[in-house]
């Protein structure tokens, strides 16, 4: 399945870093408290070593990157509001960038891999059920552990999510992807503006080594993930080998099968669902099926945040921010039923 950018996995890994607007003393203690929690955990086939750390307290929030390939560190500054009401688990994917493997493993990688490594992780913290926060690829991880145990889920945070059903196959999705980023590629005179701004040459062929990575990020990147271009440095330079292992975003990108439906397990197992969708998203925008499916099923809550792209975060922070929040205290409410008393979903 080819994606617009480099495949499935280059065009769900892009994200954002650390805004510069953060003060540095508060960017130091968040990143000192990622560094003093860090641990390893070995994987239980014993070809890879996770890499793991906490930020913030509370009740357990784990994390899942986007990617496949990518890595976690993107998503701090969204967690930053944040570090009182959840104890964020923190882990790069297997084959990601802090938890590396050999390049002869990498084509044995696939997304029930990744699913398998995630049971490790829950197991290894003594937790007897998750909270599961996964952005773009994480949002389909962590719907692929729930399907596959469902018993050990409280509940799911999903941002940039997935949609609940390929109704078109996961081909048909990608060929979605691939015309909602072309034209969201297609802001020539904004991307023109942006690019001024930012002091670059007229003729690309005179830049530097420095701004010619600038002008990509301008023109082919920041456009992908984001709405308001002028925060275009906020937007990690995720196609870079330092922060995204192609290979890998490839090999379990490949994994995937023809078409994903996780109907049957949103029915049958009704954990609160809380997805955080931009109206601009290429992954879906305003999320429709999740919309459709929170009507039948009360356990679903859709926030669509307007004038947002994939990283909703650096387009809309204050509504992010909110419905992060909301999102984290809905996924804590276990015992509910709606106003009729009926549990789970209308059949």
């Amino acid at each position: 399945m080819k994606m617009r950018s480099a495949g499935l996995a280059a065009g769900l890994a892009l994200s954002s870093v650390v805004a510069s607007s953060c003060s540095l003393d508060n960017a130091l203690d968040v990143f000192g408290e990622l560094q003093q929690n860090a641990w390893y955990l070995p994987t239980k086939d014993g070809q890879a070593r996770l890499y793991v750390t906490e930020l913030g307290e509370g009740p357990p929030v784990v994390f899942l990157h986007g990617g496949p390939g990518n890595n976690f560190y993107y998503i701090v500054d969204a967690l930053r509001p944040h570090t009182k009401e959840a104890r964020f688990i923190l882990f790069d994917q297997r084959g990601s960038l802090m938890s590396p493997i050999p390049d002869a493993d990498v084509p044995a990688l696939t997304a029930e891999v990744l699913v398998n490594d995630l049971e490790t992780l829950r197991e290894a913290m003594g937790l007897k059920q998750l909270v599961l926060f996964g952005h773009s690829w994480g949002s389909l991880i962590a719907l692929k552990y729930f399907e596959g145990h469902p018993e050990n889920v409280a509940g799911l945070i999903l941002a940039a999510a997935f949609p609940p059903k390929t109704e078109r196959g996961v081909a048909g999705l990608g060929e979605e992807m691939r015309v909602r980023q072309g034209q969201l590629l297609d802001r020539d005179e904004e991307i023109g503006q942006v690019l001024r701004a930012a002091g670059l040459p007229e003729d690309a062929s005179e830049d530097t080594p420095r701004q010619s990575t600038i002008r990509w990020r301008i023109q082919s990147q920041a456009p992908i993930t984001i709405m308001d271009l002028s925060r275009w440095r906020e937007a990690t330079a995720a196609g870079s080998a330092v922060y995204y292992n192609h290979r890998v975003g490839m090999a379990v990108g490949g994994s995937l099968p023809d078409t994903l439906d996780f109907s049957d397990v949103i029915t049958t197992h009704p954990v609160p669902i809380a997805v955080i969708q931009g109206d601009h998203d290429y992954l879906g925008p305003g999320a429709p099926q999740w919309q459709e499916l929170s009507r039948d099923c009360f356990q679903v809550k859709v926030t669509v945040l307007t004038r947002s792209n994939h990283n909703a975060w650096i387009d809309a922070p204050d509504g992010f921010r909110e419905a992060l929040s909301e999102a984290i205290r809905f996924t804590r409410l276990v015992d509910r039923a709606d106003e009729d008393g009926v549990t789970g979903c209308r059949r």
